[in-house]
């Protein structure tokens, strides 16, 4: 397997988990997004084919699918961040404070 390859079976592995699923079914913003479009396809089905709509369900699956990966690999970056900058900040500190002690005549 290559990286993307590894990168794409492990997004696929964190979407199917059991906690990925409780927190899309437990986030009002997913839900309320879902009935939404559960109404509108609704609507759309019954003035068009079947396989039509199945069409249409598969292209917004993919959809939600590439933004869960985009912003868990943002997630990720952002995470990253954090930390680098974090074990900076305990570099620069234990600087400073090397420097004071060296002021101090400590």
């Amino acid at each position: 397997m290559n990286k993307t390859e590894n990168m794409a079976a492990m997004l696929l592995t964190l979407t199917q988990s059991d906690e990925w699923f409780r927190l899309c079914d437990s986030d009002e913003g997913i839900r309320e997004a879902n009935d939404s479009l559960q109404v509108m396809l609704d609507k759309l089905a019954a003035d068009n084919p079947d396989e039509m709509m199945e069409k249409l369900w598969e292209a917004v699956c993919r959809v939600c699918d590439a933004c869960s990966a985009a912003a868990m690999l943002y997630g990720i970056r952002v995470a990253n961040s954090i930390r680098d900058v974090s074990a900076q900040s305990l570099s620069l500190t234990m600087q400073a404070l090397r420097q004071n002690r060296i002021k101090a005549g400590i």
